[in-house]
């Protein structure tokens, strides 16, 4: 292709852009050498075909909790921590090293198999969210590889798999069943397990009514994790039998405009926002390419640099 050509179609793109609205067009990368490409309807195209944009709908604008990030601006509640959206503060994120949950974004410094160390978790998950144990899950159940449903299995009760015990060690014997057993090394014990049973080690946390080990004094815990008083609860919500014995943080889903922590804690499923996030749209959140940014603002169109919001990326199909 000659190099008029090429500054042709680069100026065509140029204006065939210019013509869009920020927000509802597919915006393109910029290319440049021998294979530059063509213009199409607004769209580039080379020899594999066109290349499509990377605009980020409004769910796409901030990430939730728990979700990867690499800053704060990533994350709706303004705090990545280990590389994962968390709670805002100064709390460690899922993976570091603890010793009080008072250190940990998810509020809950637990045992690790085969070390003496404790490790803060991820945010829990809610019913309904895949889990691989039960101590991924807020209500402590993990049960088919989803949060939700009967609570975790004391030390001591028959288990036919890990992920049955709260301790996710079932102790399998040659008939196919087995006893749930703690972990010979860790110094505590982790959530959901018995306060006083035969094994060695007290709760990491404290030791709830109903004889469960409770992740004790932390950060504020969202609607459905457990909990041993509704002071828990970030909501100042019931903390309420479920119906199994089993204390959790109980409200119906918040309206918009309510201070949240996680979007499953929302009716519209969308906790955005700086810090507090709030319940409600994240389109109402943003701000248009163009307009002036901070780091810790989410624009519509996606990154922030020198103070304003910049066009998103396109990348080629996979």
């Amino acid at each position: 292709m000659s190099a008029r050509r090429r500054a042709h179609l680069a100026a065509v793109a140029v204006a065939a852009l210019a013509a869009c609205g920020p927000e509802d067009i597919e915006l393109a990368a910029t290319r440049t050498g021998p294979d530059a490409m063509a213009v199409e309807g607004g769209r580039f195209l080379d020899d594999a075909g066109p290349i499509d944009c990377d605009v980020r709908s409004p769910s796409a604008m901030c990430q939730a909790l728990g979700a990867p990030c690499g800053s704060d601006g990533d994350c709706c509640s303004i705090h990545c921590a280990a590389g994962s959206c968390a709670v805002p503060g100064t709390c460690a994120g899922g993976g570091a090293e603890c010793t009080s949950p008072l250190q940990c974004c998810s509020g809950r410094c637990e045992p690790r198999a085969g070390s003496i160390t404790l490790f803060c978790l991820d945010e829990c998950q809610p019913a309904g969210a895949s889990c691989s144990r039960a101590t991924d899950c807020c209500d402590l159940g993990c049960n088919g590889g989803k949060c939700g449903g009967a609570e975790c299995l004391r030390e001591g009760s028959d288990c036919a798999s890990d992920v049955e015990c709260c301790s996710n060690e079932c102790d399998v014997e040659d008939g196919g069943r087995g006893k749930c057993v703690i972990d010979g090394t860790a110094t505590c014990r982790g959530s959901g397990d018995d306060c006083h049973s035969g094994g060695s080690g007290d709760c990491c946390g404290v030791c709830d009514p109903t004889g469960r080990c409770d992740p004790g004094p932390g950060t504020c815990r969202p609607l459905g994790d457990i909990c041993v008083t509704a002071q828990d609860c970030c909501h100042g919500v019931a903390c309420m039998d479920d119906g199994t014995g089993r204390l959790l943080c109980t409200s119906a889903p918040l309206a918009d405009g309510i201070s949240c922590v996680a979007s499953f804690e929302c009716a519209s499923q969308s906790c955005v926002g700086e810090s507090p996030p709030i319940c409600g749209s994240a389109a109402a959140s943003c701000a248009p390419t163009g307009a002036s940014c901070t780091g810790a603002t989410v624009c519509c169109s996606g990154p922030c640099a020198g103070g304003v919001c910049q066009p998103s990326s396109c990348k080629t199909p996979q």
